[in-house]
């Protein structure tokens, strides 16, 4: 489902990986009885592509190449890809991981009292397998992220196939759950990867802005430069795909009031986030803010609410930094076919910004 509003809708991604970790662990090894499992006969007989394949000049993919481009290249998502929220909501997505900082993101979280999903390396949980049933206890959102984190174009059918279900079997052995969300490493995925994931139950997570964190070099400038990318995107719902850099020192910013609704990816979509059960109960991801008002009922019964405020974005004001605190109104989440979810606003002082640029900046990425 192509979920996208304004110019820039996001879904935060946060990916994780230290370098003290070891790096993904070889292929999953194929195993004939999980091909036979799938019915695989609407996947194109595409032959695998060169590693590097899914990147395109210019950010354009070539006159009916579609297939061949990534999701970045900005004009190939098909009509089920998940790569944005509704304006006004931010998905905190985290690659990679679980590593060493797992934990202590998890603590960072909790402290703020905000949710994420997170895309797991089904070698990484192995090895971290507290850390993942720590995540999805307290709420969380576990989705793929493949065994191995390979260039899935480059792979034949047999060995994507491989690398999905070592991951869900691994994912489901510690958290009892199979997830329904997969995020393809590196955001590729042409025609047949994706239908290789819609076979096994997956909806492809994408994600629509890129902090590039990954691609600063100077840890010492990443805080700075990751913020300037907020900053660009803060006024609408977002899917941002942020790389957190090492060993950098938190920043915080300077607004004063932001609201947003912070939802987890499958909120997005309004598609479950599991393939066999549902989140575990009491894991809402809104918190209401006491100190905002109370939305007025929909008493048309047409997902409006009454009120005369109906701006759903985030406004701030460009002079000061601080958001306009009248400007921003709940998202009407019925206007998009996601009933029943609360309306409640957030609105998040500098020590939770504080919080959210410290989680940035106290991981490595890679994704």
């Amino acid at each position: 489902m192509h979920i996208q509003s304004a110019s820039f809708t996001a879904l935060f991604l946060f990916g994780l990986a230290s370098a003290q970790d070891a790096g993904p662990s070889a292929l999953a090894t194929i195993d004939p009885a999980w091909v036979s499992q799938y019915d695989l006969s609407s996947v194109p007989d595409t032959a695998p592509r060169p590693v590097g394949s899914g990147t395109c000049p210019d950010s354009q993919c070539g006159p009916g190449d579609c297939e061949n481009c990534w999701e970045t290249c900005g004009n190939c998502p098909l009509a089920d890809d998940i790569y944005g929220c509704q304006t006004g909501q931010w998905a905190l997505t985290f690659d990679d991981g679980p590593s060493q900082y797992t934990s202590e993101l998890l603590d960072i979280l909790a402290s703020a009292n905000v949710k994420a999903t997170f895309q797991i390396i089904g070698s990484n949980a192995v090895q971290y397998p507290d850390v993942v049933k720590r995540a999805y206890d307290e709420g969380h959102q576990i989705a793929s992220h493949t065994w191995s984190h390979p260039h899935l174009m480059s792979l034949s059918t047999e060995q994507i196939v491989a690398e999905v279900k070592a991951t869900e079997n691994a994912l489901l052995n510690i958290t009892g759950a199979v997830p329904a969300y997969i995020r393809p490493p590196y955001g590729e995925a042409d025609d047949r990867v994706k239908a290789i994931f819609k076979a096994m139950g997956y909806h492809t997570l994408l994600w629509n802005m890129d902090t590039l964190d990954w691609d600063i070099s100077d840890k010492n400038e990443s805080a700075s430069l990751i913020l300037d990318s907020f900053k660009s995107a803060i006024i609408n719902g977002t899917e941002l795909n942020a790389h957190n850099d090492r060993g950098s020192s938190p920043c915080s910013m300077t607004y004063t009031s932001i609201r947003f609704h912070f939802v987890l990816a499958y909120e997005c979509a309004n598609l479950a986030p599991y393939q066999n059960t549902a989140m575990p109960s009491g894991t809402s991801t809104l918190t209401p803010n006491p100190n905002t008002s109370t939305p007025s009922p929909d008493d048309n019964n047409d997902g409006e609410s009454t009120d005369d405020t109906t701006d759903t974005d985030a406004d701030t004001d460009s002079e000061s930094g601080s958001a306009d605190p009248d400007s921003s109104t709940p998202v009407s989440l019925k206007k998009r076919g996601i009933p029943g979810q609360s309306s409640s606003t957030l609105a998040f002082d500098p020590s939770f910004w504080t919080i959210v640029i410290g989680a940035i900046n106290a991981y490595l990425i890679f994704a």
